[in-house]
């Protein structure tokens, strides 16, 4: 069965290089990498193409395909144009900044053969600074809880903690543009066309924060972003009778925790972030 794992490329220099040894060097087998270079100005896809080129990777040569922006187009366009080539039944974005242990896609793959499922979420590491600590994804008897608990905040919603069916993102996309909070807008969605969704508790991923993250950084462009994705949100369950109660649930606690940011990062005028 074959995974494809999808790689964003821009700025990411001072980081790439592990994270594509940890691509290249997984044990599984069946992988198919698709890096998409978003114009980036500096050295990394030069750098992906140095490893790739290192004889422990030869065997990986003819999985990778490079695929080349004629213009930046943001994380979520280029999100949709990884998809566009990728052909596994299954995909796994990783962060050009971050990396994967060196068995996650095996373990991943099993989990999804071995339970059917559209969608397999994991445990990942949060590392910042030198220090690692493990975030665990809590385990579920159902989709519903699931997909309440990423509405609500409780658990990321991050694109790279799962693995999904490929075939999921034929209902909805990355919308172009919004660039941040796009695993907001569109894992509970994804989650919501999932008939089955397990959780495998091992920590396969290592997230590392740094202040040049695009997450770590909140502007009131990216408030507004955010609240407008909320408002898609509700849109979308708000028609769901099993979601529709915690529509306002969602609002208000997305409300909460812009005017924190806001008060946080000393944002201008942040009572303009707060509708209710």
């Amino acid at each position: 069965m074959k995974v494809s794992l999808l790689i964003l490329v821009h700025r990411a220099q001072p980081y790439i290089e592990r994270c594509v040894r940890s691509l290249f060097g997984q044990t599984y087998g069946d992988i198919e990498y698709v890096f998409v270079d978003d114009t980036s100005p500096d050295r990394s896809m030069e750098i992906v193409r140095q490893v790739l080129d290192m004889p422990e990777f030869a065997a990986r040569t003819a999985q990778v395909k490079f695929v080349a922006n004629e213009q930046n187009l943001g994380i979520a366009a280029s999100r949709n144009v990884a998809l566009d080539h990728a052909t596994g039944e299954y995909v796994l974005f990783v962060d050009s900044d971050d990396w994967l242990d060196l068995c996650a896609v095996e373990n991943l793959a099993a989990k999804a053969v071995a339970d059917s499922a559209d969608m397999v979420i994991y445990d990942f590491w949060m590392v910042h600074e030198g220090w690692f600590r493990r975030e665990k994804n809590p385990v579920f008897s159902g989709k519903k809880k699931y997909i309440r608990a990423m509405l609500l905040r409780r658990l990321t919603p991050s694109m790279w903690s799962k693995l999904v069916r490929r075939r999921l993102f034929d209902e909805v996309r990355f919308v172009p543009g919004m660039n941040y909070g796009e695993d907001y807008y569109i894992s509970p969605i994804l989650a919501y066309g999932a008939d089955k969704i397990v959780s495998l508790p091992e920590p396969l991923y290592y997230y590392l924060s740094h202040d040049a993250s695009v997450s770590y950084n909140v502007t009131r462009a990216k408030a507004r972003m955010l609240m407008d994705i909320v408002e898609r949100l509700g849109a979308f369950f708000g028609t769901k009778p099993d979601y529709a109660p915690i529509v306002w649930q969602m609002k208000i606690r997305n409300r909460i925790m812009l005017l924190r940011l806001a008060v946080r990062r000393r944002m201008p005028k942040p009572s303009k972030l707060i509708r209710l």
